[in-house]
């Protein structure tokens, strides 16, 4: 009958196991903006809507194509079952849920404003995707520009150039030292051209691991926006960044001196997290923004 078939498959289902969490791996893992952003705005939607908080983590944690962060959904529906707060079940992943999200989430369950709070943060999320977008775009080209020169350079030494030293090297005509030394070397570099490239392929690999992770991601963070050609870029981002995290915690009714404090932490500029920290202090002595 109809009604064994859908017992047999209530069975089915129940027996389907999923996989246990490794809280403690998930929390040195980060999230997508895009997901993130998208979960703010449909999470507000349905709370919004009258659909309860656990229904609403339960259906997004089955919804997302990102698998580690539909088992963090998971692991927050786990922790909302046993009686933890929703702002609270967050916090055991650092990684993927920065200080502004963790504030404006808190200050948005304690005023009862959670869900116009999630929509404040996911417009804002969205924002800082398409803004580093805008800004990936514009390194590109100065990248691109970059390696062109490199093939050129290696087109040139290990082609073009050996082959114009070799006629002027064997006519016994005076050539200046610095050419000599230009001529030999692209000789050098003909001869050892395999060699050469591996190496430099080699090279590239090895920095490439080292500058995305440790203590070479923090160098790269600390050294690339000092640069004299991206140094504005990152100037802008920090400012746009900064005005709109401020803006976001102040909407969700987070205290300015809080707001401030959090919002300062985005910067990545030096001189701007100095002058965050004077604003908060300035602010804290009653003196205007």
């Amino acid at each position: 009958s109809c009604e064994g078939v859908m017992a047999k498959k209530d069975e089915v289902v129940e027996k389907k196991v999923l996989p246990p969490i490794n809280r403690t791996k998930l929390a040195k893992k980060s999230i997508p903006l895009v997901e993130k952003g998208n979960f703010c705005r449909y999470f507000a939607r349905m709370i919004r809507s009258g659909t309860p908080v656990l229904e609403a983590v339960d259906i997004l944690s089955e919804e997302t194509q990102n698998k580690t962060f539909a088992t963090m959904l998971r692991a927050i529906k786990e922790d909302l079952r046993s009686g933890k707060a929703f702002g609270e079940s967050f916090r055991q992943f650092p990684a993927a849920f920065d200080p502004v999200f963790l504030t404006v989430v808190k200050a948005g369950e304690e005023s009862g404003t959670l869900d116009r709070s999630l929509e404040y943060l996911g417009r804002q999320i969205i924002a800082d995707y398409y803004l580093l977008q805008r800004v990936k775009g514009a390194l590109l080209y100065p990248l691109i520009i970059v390696a062109a020169m490199i093939v050129l350079g290696f087109i040139m030494l290990g082609g073009v150039l050996p082959r114009i030293a070799k006629v002027f090297l064997s006519s016994g005509l005076p050539i200046p030292a610095i050419t000599q030394i230009i001529f030999k070397t692209s000789i050098f570099f003909e001869k050892y051209l395999v060699f050469i490239l591996v190496g430099f392929i080699i090279i590239l690999i090895g920095l490439g691991f080292f500058f995305l992770r440790g203590k070479g991601k923090v160098l790269m963070s600390n050294l690339l926006p000092n640069l004299p050609l991206v140094k504005k870029i990152f100037s802008d981002l920090d400012i746009a960044r900064f005005a709109r995290v401020l803006g976001t915690l102040l909407e969700s009714g987070v205290p300015i001196v809080g707001a401030l404090k959090i919002a300062a932490t985005t910067f990545t500029l030096p001189a701007y997290r100095v002058l965050g920290q004077k604003l908060e202090s300035g602010v804290i002595k009653g003196s205007s923004m």
